[in-house]
């Protein structure tokens, strides 16, 4: 579980809503994390496969079938805070399969529980699958280059990127 959304289902939602959260997030495929360092630089890194299907909380599916909540649950985690969390020199990195297109990243949702799905995060795209920075306000946004997308088996290609920043 992304800890710890448990502490939010508790405090933002009924009784009745809580069961069925906890249990949509218990079958959630959970990201894995990593922290990442280089000249001083703190680098929380995060890789996902957001999974697919109709959202148990706010109802509904993203345009490309992803499941709105896994969003909703992963901005009311301690992961998330890390990532976009205070810091100086810190840039937080997301990587995966997250099943919207980069169109929607930073367009407003129309849910005031979920305003954006990643907002005001910058990078590469190919189709579903990203590689994202988020660093800390006033910093500058990080670089992306060397990018590329190459063939691979399966429904998505392998996406690449030289983060600078």
């Amino acid at each position: 579980m992304l800890p710890p959304a448990n502490a939010w289902i508790n405090a933002s939602l009924s009784l009745a809503a809580r069961g069925i959260a906890r249990n949509e997030l218990a079958a959630m495929r959970m990201p894995a994390i990593a922290s990442l360092s280089a000249g001083g630089v703190a680098m929380p890194f995060l890789t996902w496969h957001v999974p697919l299907g109709p959202g148990q909380v706010l109802g509904g599916r993203l345009s490309r079938g992803a499941n709105p909540d896994a969003f909703l649950f992963l901005q009311n985690s301690q992961v998330y805070q890390v990532l976009v969390g205070p810091g100086q020199n810190n840039l937080g990195l997301i990587a995966g399969d997250l099943n919207v297109p980069v169109g929607e990243l930073n367009a407003p949702t129309g849910n005031p529980l979920l305003p954006y799905l990643l907002r005001d995060w910058v990078g590469v795209s190919d189709d579903l699958d990203h590689i994202l920075g988020h660093p800390q306000s006033p910093q500058p946004n990080p670089g992306f280059a060397n990018d590329g997308h190459f063939p691979a088996s399966g429904h998505h290609d392998i996406l690449v990127s030289t983060v600078s920043w």
